[in-house]
């Protein structure tokens, strides 16, 4: 449904729409279709918790091969001034990727080289030198590598303190925008037109099916699960309605809900185009909301496992 379709059934109500069988021109109609189309905003917005209209999003996560080891890289460890090695001075063969946080202190200042031992010689593969940073920042990339059976070493210099976490000497190879960051709780941002959750589903490989509890939001936006996680998280949630401004619009809210927005916007406008009509829109329009809302759906967080005796 479009916003024309609302205001349609407005100018016919108010006997607006035509004349003897002949549509009445929009020019005729100018200062109401204006209107409407400002009213049907807010109405949408003053009914969009009311709507049953969902979106979902799916999420994937497998934990990845971290070839320095799964927990203690997350550790925060200090630069003093000596150069440090990881996993060691010798290096660890089978890499094709990193990643690392470090904190302000590090601009201008570190220097993190990721280095292959090529025929007994240390190569340089690729040189970090965070630069402008103002707060914890993550750096990552792919590592193109002689032969993976080579040793391959993170190297850590500077001239003055910092800080540096979650470090990550990736085993698989990934696309330049597909490498994962390390860290102990995955970020993932939700769309702009996420407010708040309705429910959060996880299903993991061996065929579970359940509510999901082990999970952060921040800021209306940052979802936040453990990096451990291996499986699909589906996210069920109501979308805030983006601004109506033409009548090419689409309503963004059910359209059982929708049709109230007709007396609403007669409620209004009826104060200087046809009085009479005001209390009787106005009390259509908390009938059909009552209804509208009256019927909730089934609800889905009592699906607790839907492979439960296969």
């Amino acid at each position: 449904m479009i916003v024309q379709d609302i205001i349609n059934k407005v100018l016919a109500l108010i006997d607006a729409y035509s004349s003897r069988g002949v549509i009445i021109s929009a020019e005729k109609n100018a200062d109401i279709i204006k209107k409407s189309i400002l009213f049907a905003d807010m109405a949408q917005k003053e009914l969009w918790a009311y709507s049953k209209n969902t979106k979902q999003i799916e999420l994937t996560h497998r934990q990845q091969p971290n070839r320095l080891g799964t927990l203690s890289n997350f550790n925060l460890v200090d630069f003093k001034g000596d150069t440090q090695y990881y996993p060691s001075e010798g290096g660890i063969a089978n890499v094709n990727g990193y990643s690392f946080k470090v904190n302000e202190e590090a601009s201008d200042n570190a220097v993190i080289t990721f280095e292959e031992l090529v025929s007994g010689v240390w190569t340089e593969l690729v040189t970090v030198t965070p630069t402008s940073i103002t707060e914890l920042t993550v750096y990552k990339g792919v590592l193109t590598v002689t032969d993976t059976s080579n040793p391959v070493r993170m190297k850590i210099s500077g001239t003055e303190h910092f800080l540096h976490k979650d470090r990550a000497l990736w085993e698989y190879k990934y696309k330049v925008d597909s490498v994962p960051t390390y860290e102990a709780w995955v970020k993932e941002e939700l769309p702009d037109d996420f407010n708040e959750t309705e429910n959060v589903i996880e299903e993991f490989p061996e065929r579970q099916y359940n509510e999901m509890v082990n999970y952060k939001l921040e800021n209306f936006r940052d979802f936040y699960f453990n990096f451990d996680f291996e499986g699909v998280i589906r996210i069920t949630y109501k979308p805030i309605p983006s601004t109506i401004t033409s009548v090419d619009d689409t309503i963004q809210i059910d359209e059982v809900l929708a049709q109230t927005i007709v007396y609403d916007i007669i409620s209004k406008i009826g104060f200087t185009e046809d009085t009479a009509l005001v209390n009787w829109a106005e009390g259509r329009r908390l009938e059909a909301k009552s209804e509208s809302i009256k019927s909730e759906p089934a609800n889905e967080t009592s699906i607790i496992n839907v492979y439960g005796g296969v």
